[in-house]
């Protein structure tokens, strides 16, 4: 399960930025995954749970939001849908992935000492 190793990463990246900023504590961590980013949110959720212990990230809740996947024309950049055949209406060509493939850190939440 690829989702483990995404979520120790992850764990990492947020360990790195509490340190920088004097982080007593991480208190919640938010990302975004692109339906199309091959990431099985519900896998890394349980990830999460797992690799979160311990440190300052230990009880960090994890907010994933979804990104849904956003396709084109590959000639005419027309948006097309995801219901139907990746397809443009206009002139028959097919679409291309224009984004929701990503996944990205957005936010960490911590407390700091006081003082």
């Amino acid at each position: 399960m690829h989702e483990y190793g995404i979520a120790a990463s992850l764990r990492r990246m947020v360990e790195a930025e509490a340190r920088a900023v004097g982080a007593r504590r991480v208190v919640r961590v938010e990302v975004r995954v692109g339906d199309a980013a091959g990431v099985e949110r519900d896998l890394l959720a349980t990830a999460w749970e797992q690799v979160r212990a311990g440190g300052v990230t230990d009880g960090a809740a994890l907010r994933i939001v979804a990104v849904p996947a956003r396709w084109v024309c590959g000639l005419c950049r027309t948006p097309v849908g995801n219901d139907g055949p990746l397809r443009c209406e206009a002139c028959g060509i097919g679409a291309v992935l224009e984004g929701g493939d990503d996944l990205h850190l957005d936010k960490i939440e911590v407390e700091r000492d006081a003082g």
